[in-house]
């Protein structure tokens, strides 16, 4: 007889697969904003801040020459780190839209350290030499560093539209009041800073301070022997 054998083969397929990775690096824009306060009163005359997105076609918000502010800011060729961070610049936005007034002194009621809670007065936004609220929809609180960083939020108040046209020549100093209450921290120099925010929700970055915050707090005595 014959006897017939088959042979299977089995065969195996790899496929390989190479995937590639696309990282993407979003650089952020550097700018300076000049701010509402000068330099002798509360130091918000400039600040850098990376400023991505905000775009100065705003009535509050102006763009600045950058060559200018370069050959004007004070002893910039002299501080080299001053130099880096001005020779980075872009772009610089000028705040138009600023509280006339922002109470300098804030008296602390509250007797704990750490924490402050009082009464803090402003005015009304001003353009042009002239109260005019038409695009401010707030004013939001921030207590802030001796560098301007926001720390947090502690108060936000809505805009008013109730002021007489016979007073938008004037700076009315108690036109908003409200009564902030925050941590601070211990060891520092802070500031609270009124910054409008224009209708739409865009924040103008910088404000109007007070003067360095004082924490009023009551020292434990001891009882006597």
């Amino acid at each position: 007889p014959t006897t017939s054998s088959a042979t299977s083969t089995s065969s195996t397929t790899t496929i390989s697969r190479t995937s590639t990775t696309t990282s993407t690096t979003t650089s952020t824009e550097v700018c300076a904003v000049v701010g509402c306060d000068g330099d002798d009163s509360g130091g918000a005359g400039l600040h850098m801040q990376g400023c991505t997105g905000v775009e100065p076609d705003h009535h509050c918000l102006l763009e600045v020459d950058v060559q200018l502010l370069l050959g004007t800011t004070p002893n910039a060729s002299s501080d080299d780190c001053s130099q880096q961070a001005l020779g980075a610049l872009r772009r610089v936005l000028s705040v138009r839209c600023c509280p006339c007034s922002v109470g300098a002194e804030f008296a602390d009621v509250d007797p704990r350290l750490g924490r402050i809670r009082g009464l803090l007065s402003f005015g009304p936004v001003q353009l042009e030499g002239a109260s005019d609220e038409t695009h401010i929809a707030e004013y939001r609180v921030f207590l802030v560093d001796s560098k301007l960083q926001r720390l947090r939020l502690v108060a936000t108040v809505e805009s008013s539209t109730g002021l007489p046209s016979r007073l938008r020549s004037c700076c009315i100093p108690d036109w908003y009041s409200v009564e902030v209450k925050a941590e601070i921290p211990e060891i520092g120099i802070f500031r609270l800073m009124v910054v409008p925010v224009a209708h739409g929700g865009l924040d103008l970055m910088l404000g109007r301070t007070t003067a360095p915050l004082y924490d009023f707090h009551h020292t434990a005595v001891p009882p006597p022997p």
